[in-house]
């Protein structure tokens, strides 16, 4: 979904009965992504948040725990024009559908380090180009994301 790797947070709330929960989900990836458009510098600095809704299936929750998660985002990219004479900003909406894992290990009552991973189908995927640059960045039909974070369960 941007041009390399990136650092990013994500908020996410979920309410469930037994092993079924409904997750509302926010991240932010606020570090600039650099996509080089050609060999004279010129590029875009990208920046992109999503949020979405999904369901998640779970498996035992004692010190350790398990789900598998699917859903949908809505997402926006902000990218900002580098390396020309004449830099403009472009925003753009766009959406994908998602499925993943992730583990749990509790430390305490209510703090858990967790390990996700997570493929993307993306949908309506933008465009980002330069004037007077042949090449333009756009999102992979496909992606990944591999998070390691820190949960507050109650």
């Amino acid at each position: 979904m941007l041009p390399s790797a990136a650092l990013g947070a994500r908020v996410e709330l979920s309410a469930g009965r037994g092993p079924v929960a409904l997750v509302g989900r926010a991240t932010l990836f606020p570090e600039d992504s650099r996509a080089s458009l050609d060999a004279s510098g010129a590029g875009a600095d990208l920046q992109l948040w999503t949020a979405g809704l999904g369901f998640c299936g779970h498996g035992a929750r004692e010190r350790w725990g398990v789900r598998a998660c699917g859903g949908a985002d809505v997402a926006r990219t902000t990218a900002a024009g580098n390396g020309v004479s004449e830099t403009n900003s472009a925003r753009s909406w766009w959406a994908s559908t998602w499925l993943g894992v992730s583990a749990e290990l509790r430390l305490y009552r209510h703090l858990a380090l967790t390990a996700d991973l997570e493929g993307a189908v993306v949908y309506w995927r933008p465009v980002f180009a330069i004037n007077g640059v042949d090449q333009r960045f756009t999102a992979a039909p496909v992606a990944g994301v591999l998070a390691l974070g820190v949960a507050v369960p109650f």
